[in-house]
């Protein structure tokens, strides 16, 4: 039975079905003015990174890699998981569509602040400013 469903499925890409899930499930429903920026940080995250992956191929360990990867180059972390987030919600949709049998957006690990040391002013340096 799960080997006639996988045949079934469409060798959609990711960018593929996102543009399909944006313009019906967002679009619609959000500001004009705040399309361009959310499609805009899709592309430039996971869009970029798995766009022409098949949304069957995609993995949890894709998804780990990307948030890693956006770590390493300084991201925020509100910025990690806003991605996050509305890649979820597209493989979601993509699910409930029947196009991937799980979503691999689930248990990954998003770090919930930057790893920069916070420098604190020690006594001495408090007073001589006052």
């Amino acid at each position: 039975m799960l080997l006639f469903v996988l045949q079934e499925i469409p060798l959609l890409t990711l960018s593929e079905w996102f543009d399909e899930w944006f313009e019906n499930y967002k679009v619609p429903y959000v500001k004009e003015t705040s399309v361009f920026p959310k499609r805009s940080k899709f592309y430039n995250s996971f869009g970029k990174r798995l766009g022409d992956m098949r949304l069957v191929d995609i993995t949890n360990i894709d998804v780990q890699n990307v948030i890693t990867q956006m770590n390493k180059e300084g991201k925020t972390a509100s910025a990690m998981r806003e991605a996050l987030g509305r890649m979820r919600e597209c493989m979601e949709s993509a699910k409930n569509n029947r196009l991937i049998p799980i979503n691999p957006c689930f248990e990954i690990n998003v770090p919930w602040e930057n790893r920069q040391v916070k420098r604190k002013a020690c006594h001495n340096s408090r007073n001589s400013i006052m």
